[in-house]
């Protein structure tokens, strides 16, 4: 597979700013974007509140999510994935996090203290793909 992820600069600048900011619990949220055949392109991304408070595991919020989602409709975006940090791990799937795509295929962009990285999963399993910043579109 050759797939890969695009990031617009906004994006990937509210990830960093996560990353800096991670906090105790993990943090979580939505993607917003277009997937086209074998690259995906990030366009935006919400946080949504994490239930479980916990710094292992997270669960995203069902009315948020569910706001999130009539938004991207809204604006013609698609919701193309999950993002969430791991404060006291690296970004590599968890056990829960494997479960989690197996259920929930998608772009799953993982980060931790030292590290933001992209992932494609589903139910015949994961891998890390590519992850470019874009240019804006004019």
């Amino acid at each position: 597979m050759n797939l890969r992820v695009r990031v617009s600069r906004d994006v990937f600048e509210k990830l960093e700013k996560i990353r800096l900011n991670m906090g105790n619990f993990e943090r979580c949220g939505l993607l917003f974007g277009k997937i086209e055949e074998e690259q995906i392109e990030v366009i935006d991304l919400v946080e949504i509140r994490n239930v479980k408070e916990s710094s292992s595991e997270f669960e995203l919020d069902p009315l948020q999510s569910l706001k999130a989602f009539e938004t991207a409709e809204k604006e013609d975006m698609e919701v193309i994935g999950v993002w969430h940090t791991h404060p006291i791990w690296i970004a590599y799937p968890s056990s829960r996090d494997k479960r989690g795509m197996e259920n929930y295929p998608g772009v799953w962009i993982i980060i931790s203290k030292n590290d933001i990285r992209a992932y494609y999963g589903d139910e015949r399993g994961f891998s890390e793909v590519r992850m470019d910043t874009m240019e804006p579109l004019q």
